[in-house]
């Protein structure tokens, strides 16, 4: 039996004859050694604890956001707080998940599973509630079309139109499929998750080493079994008086040597944790600790992405076609998101005052104060007050107001010295 498997090593098709038909499949499970890379499930990739702690941080900021619904119009942007759907994306959904569930289960499958999906619960006008849908019960119905793409949903086997769910897909290409990151970059995640099944293999056999016995004289199946069984009951982690393995004479145990990577085992882990992270677009100190602000702004701009998603499908399929004509959106309010320290939100409102970007009640609003009902804006000049309902200016060092609707002109002033 002659297989060219050097020839198979380096992407070569071998000439596979009529003799070598009997060995093929023993060649390719030899093969399958050298591929170490396996597709992990979405359970399997969760068990990666940077994985599930990248997820479990994007999502924790996105839950904490809340959502919005503002109006365009005639260049003004308008806050819209009387729309029943607000409260559906912002506390109870009229599922058994809030929220902050809903977001946080619809992520982990935009991230590692088939893609977001939450069922909208409408008569055609009104949406009554939101449900959120596993991705493993969701399956398609697609046409073959390359420019006009069209599919149905299927829900365990019920059909059912693609805009009847707010859905959203990571990096897909037809509307409906999604790329799972272990799909993507599969190399990586599967050097983690088999690190993990080594650390827990080491940790279920005590600690017990690696190698082969020699002996001398052939052993009975009865001796081996012996043999491994004192073995084995030596490294146990279960309690056990017997942790001596007796060897016949002639009978000698050599241990195999740890290879470089195994030695390495907790550099490699440190450094696939780093590689991870950046699969999500953010640096491991925002997990680890000890971000600087430019690694806080990279984490941002990963979130925003995200938002960035989930706000063009709300427009998409939460919003009525009259409803978009009339300059309708979504927004997520991300004030939550970049508001840091409390001293670094001090000294930008006190800019944004100082400008006359906010008002001081504008401020306390934002910090969930009371309002003062001061409905004056603070000028340049510290003691020049304006109030923009009467358009009036109060001067307090001088005790004057005068109106901006009718202001003096230079012949008045010098009619009025006259």
């Amino acid at each position: 039996m002659k297989i060219p498997v050097i020839s198979r090593l380096f992407g070569h098709k071998p000439e596979i004859r009529a003799d070598t038909a009997e060995g093929t499949e023993s060649s390719v499970k030899i093969l399958e050694l050298f591929d170490t890379s396996i597709n992990l499930t979405k359970r399997e990739a969760l068990e990666i604890p940077t994985v599930s702690a990248c997820i479990r941080k994007i999502t924790e900021a996105v839950s904490r956001l809340p959502v919005k619904l503002y109006r365009k119009q005639d260049g003004r942007i308008t806050e819209v707080t009387d729309d029943p759907r607000i409260a559906l994306l912002n506390g109870e959904t009229g599922d058994t998940l809030s929220t902050v569930d809903m977001w946080r289960s619809a992520l982990e499958d935009y991230y590692v599973g088939s893609g977001a999906w939450i069922y909208i619960n409408s008569d055609g006008i009104r949406t009554k509630s939101l449900h959120y849908v596993d991705c493993s019960r969701v399956s398609f119905i697609q046409n073959h079309d390359p420019i006009f793409k069209a599919f149905h949903v299927l829900v365990n086997g019920q059909r059912y139109y693609d805009f009847q769910f707010l859905h959203f897909m990571r990096k897909t290409r037809d509307g409906y499929s999604n790329i799972p990151i272990q799909r993507e970059n599969p190399t990586i995640l599967s050097a983690a998750y088999n690190a993990l099944k080594l650390e827990n293999t080491v940790s279920l056999n005590g600690g017990s080493k690696r190698g082969f016995i020699k002996s001398k004289n052939k052993l009975t199946r009865e001796a081996i079994d012996r043999i491994l069984d004192s073995y084995e009951t030596m490294y146990s982690n279960e309690d056990s008086k017997r942790r001596v393995a007796v060897l016949n004479d002639g009978v000698d145990f050599q241990e195999i040597s740890a290879t470089s990577a195994e030695l390495q085992l907790n550099e490699n882990k440190k450094t696939n944790s780093i590689e991870i992270c950046k699969l999500f677009g953010f640096p491991h100190t925002i997990i680890d600790g000890g971000a600087t602000p430019e690694d806080k702004n990279e984490f941002i701009s990963a979130v925003v992405d995200v938002l960035n998603h989930i706000e063009t499908a709300l427009d998409t399929y939460l919003l009525l076609e009259i409803e978009k004509e009339q300059g309708y959106y979504w927004a997520f309010d991300t004030k939550e998101l970049t508001r840091g320290s409390i001293l670094e939100r001090y000294q930008a409102y006190a800019i944004a005052r100082q400008h006359g970007i906010l008002q001081t009640d504008e401020i306390r609003r934002e910090e969930d104060y009371e309002p003062l009902g001061f409905n004056f804006i603070q000028l340049g000049l510290a003691d020049v007050l304006l109030d923009p309902e009467t358009m009036e200016i109060y001067t307090p060092n001088t005790g004057k107001l005068a109106s901006l609707k009718k202001i003096p002109s230079s012949e008045d002033e010098g009619k009025d010295r006259l």
